[in-house]
């Protein structure tokens, strides 16, 4: 994956989800197919009341202002969860910017 992106990784609970909604959910959460990705992955619980959501944020779309980026990050990551349609409670938000991870040669 590309170094120039935030890591965007959402924590929180569904509220008001049909009885099909929570189905397809679970029936889609696998935890081999989760990924940091533009447009958002779910995994959630087996039955279908708290959520992990993890997307990938491209560092140009941040903004210039270093003291900003992480709101502004933080309102991308959330546009792309309620682009999914579903109604959450957002619990907890955490925000890595992966430019700013070292990782040791060998």
């Amino acid at each position: 994956m590309n170094s120039d992106v935030f890591r965007v990784t959402v924590s929180g609970k569904f509220v008001h989800l049909t009885s099909q909604q929570r189905r397809d959910l679970v029936a889609g959460s696998d935890v081999a197919l989760m990924s940091f990705s533009r447009p958002g992955t779910f995994t959630c619980d087996p039955t279908g009341t708290v959520f992990t959501f993890r997307c990938a944020v491209p560092a140009d779309e941040a903004g210039d202002a270093p003291d900003s980026q992480e709101e502004s990050v933080r309102a991308l990551a959330l546009a792309a969860l309620a682009a999914h349609g579903y109604q959450v409670e957002v619990r907890r938000t955490t925000v890595v910017d992966m430019r700013e991870i070292k990782i040791p040669r060998r």
